[in-house]
């Protein structure tokens, strides 16, 4: 089964690594591939200040844990999109 993220979905699952989202994308067991599109990450960039409300140390978390999810998700190029 394919399932192609929302960045919603992924910046949750990046700002809680022990949530519900996080979980599903490092369950090693899953038979689910996740895709998201290449400029996902451009846009996550873009607005990390928005997004963790200029905290720095949650730009960080957010930074260190899409580094982790990163191995469990498909990129897919943004001309497939």
């Amino acid at each position: 089964m394919v399932i192609i993220l929302d960045a919603n979905i992924l910046i949750t699952a990046a700002l809680n690594i022990d949530g519900p989202y996080s979980k599903l994308l490092l369950d090693k067991a899953s038979f689910i591939e996740f895709v998201v599109p290449e400029f996902i990450f451009t846009e996550i960039k873009k607005h990390e200040l928005r997004i963790c409300n200029n905290n720095q140390e949650k730009i960080n978390r957010l930074n260190k844990n899409l580094l982790l999810l990163l191995p469990q998700i498909l990129i897919s190029n943004d001309d497939e999109v």
